[in-house]
């Protein structure tokens, strides 16, 4: 075997990965007639029980309400069916059809996080519950978001996923229920803002984020709409 004489040289260290991303969903509560979600991390365990528990909490925030009510037990998940299947309980179906399908509309969209959620059926005992939309019409279950248009959030953020890692430019796609232009801003962990951009309605890409930032940051989305400001949050890992 032949070896090699030379000089020792110092190998450049090797950047530290990023922790894993973590995952975080959308909980859906009420901004006024919409929806509004808020991005929280998802505890370990059954996802869809998890995700069920966290919108009972109901909001931390001033501001948004809830339209189930206070103390609704957590609903039991049945096996058989397409998509998800839950067995809610009786004070979720208590109230009248615009309370009932309110309270639909938030348990649709916040377990559309899920695959499995994408088509929800929700039951009262062993049959699917009467929810109807917005002309009165019993709605054919499973239910999808596509049933309840006229709750749909504000702002809908497609752009950036919640918990991506972003670069020094953040591209922002919003669906958003309103015309203005929005307000992005990115905003590092001790809550200082590092910059502020108006784009268009259709989204545009923002930045450069100074490479200094923390790892942890938020984009957060506002606009004027409907005579109101409102807005969306979304967390994100910076990996320049």
């Amino acid at each position: 075997m032949l070896l090699a004489s030379c000089t020792p040289t110092s190998a450049p260290a090797p950047e530290a990965p990023l922790p894993p991303t973590q995952s975080f969903v959308a909980i859906y509560h009420y901004d006024g007639r919409a929806l509004a979600a808020r991005y929280t991390p998802l505890p370990p365990g059954e996802p869809a029980r998890e995700l069920i528990g966290l919108l009972l909490q109901g909001p931390a925030e001033t501001g948004l309400r809830s339209a189930i009510p206070a103390g609704t037990e957590s609903p039991s998940q049945a096996e058989a069916g397409v998509g998800l299947v839950l067995e809610m309980s009786d004070g979720f179906w208590s109230g009248g059809a615009a309370a009932i399908r309110r309270r639909a509309g938030q348990v649709v969209f916040t377990m559309a996080n899920l695959e499995e959620g994408k088509q929800v059926t929700l039951l009262k005992g062993l049959v699917p519950g009467e929810v109807r939309d917005n002309n009165g019409d019993v709605l054919r279950q499973p239910l999808r978001r596509d049933d309840f248009r006229d709750l749909r959030p504000w702002i809908q953020v497609i752009q950036p996923v919640a918990g991506a890692i972003v670069g020094a430019t953040v591209p922002v796609r919003v669906l958003s229920r309103g015309g203005t232009d929005l307000v992005v801003s990115v905003i590092d962990s001790s809550r200082a803002t590092l910059l502020t951009r108006s784009i268009p309605p259709d989204g545009a890409s923002i930045g450069p984020i100074p490479p200094d930032a923390s790892d942890e940051l938020t984009i957060n989305i506002s606009s004027r709409i409907a005579g109101g400001a409102r807005e969306v949050e979304v967390p994100v890992r910076f990996g320049p």
